[in-house]
Formats: structure tokens, C-alpha cells, sequence
């Protein structure tokens, strides 16, 4: 299965990242941070391809899928694990923090599945979301 995990560095996308690479399976890991990803992808297999990515940009996020498509020959499967948790209490959260939140937990998936979508053979491509 030809698969690309998005939010590789830590949480949720590091368990699921840990599990792919004991497994032997081939895929591509997504992140925003490059320099992160990298130091979390020590001691991968050197065929998995790690590619920087900002779900909350459009370019970005369609160059990363495309690139990680490219390597694969389609996308089958997205794991989308990005999270981020403000941690304040409810009443004292501004709506710049609920925008970013949205815009990496909700906006964020609905790209990467819009775009790794592209790329899947028929019957089409699985999803999975790991939300908080």
C-alpha cells in the first residue's frame, strides 16, 4: 500500500511513522518543519522520502503530495495526524488561535485528501484522521 503520513514529527504522526518503518512498508513522510523531520527520521529506511510541508498552505501542501506521489506511483492510503492544542482556557481563546486551529485540524485535512485524492487509482484513495 502506498501510503503518506502527514504530521510525521511527533504525537500521533510519530507512532504511526515508528509502526510503518518496523513493518518494512515503503511511504512518504510529510511535516512543516524540515529540519524536524529530519532529526525524527534518523534511522529510517533510506527509500522513505521525507518532505517538508505546510498544510495550511495550498502550494505547499499540493507540492508535497504531488512530489510524494510521484515517488510512489499514486497515493492509496493519507494518514493526516497534524495537531495543534492551544492550551488556555475556553473563554480565554481568541479567534486568531480558533482560526489556526481549524486551518491545521479541519482546512488542513480537507487539502491533503483533496490532493492526494488526484493521484489514487481506482477505487480511490483511503483517509485516516487522527483527531485529538
Amino acid at each position: 500500500m502506498r501510503t503518506v503520513v502527514v504530521g510525521r514529527r511527533a504525537g500521533w504522526g510519530a507512532a504511526w511513522g515508528s509502526g510503518w518503518r518496523s513493518a518494512a512498508r515503503t511511504w512518504r513522510w510529510l511535516a512543516r518543519r524540515r529540519d524536524r523531520l529530519e532529526v525524527a527520521a534518523k534511522g529510517g529506511r533510506p527509500e522513505t522520502s521525507r518532505f517538508a510541508c505546510d498544510v495550511t498552505d495550498e502550494a505547499s501542501c499540493r507540492s508535497a503530495i504531488d512530489e510524494a506521489a510521484a515517488g510512489l506511483g499514486g497515493i492509496d492510503a493519507l494518514v493526516y495526524t497534524p495537531a495543534i492544542g492551544p492550551l488556555s482556557r475556553l473563554v480565554d481563546t481568541d479567534t486568531e488561535t480558533w482560526r489556526r486551529v481549524f486551518d491545521h485540524e479541519r482546512h488542513g485535512a480537507a487539502r491533503a485528501t483533496a490532493f492526494a485524492i488526484r493521484t489514487s487509482k481506482p477505487p480511490g484513495a483511503s483517509r485516516c484522521t487522527c483527531p485529538r
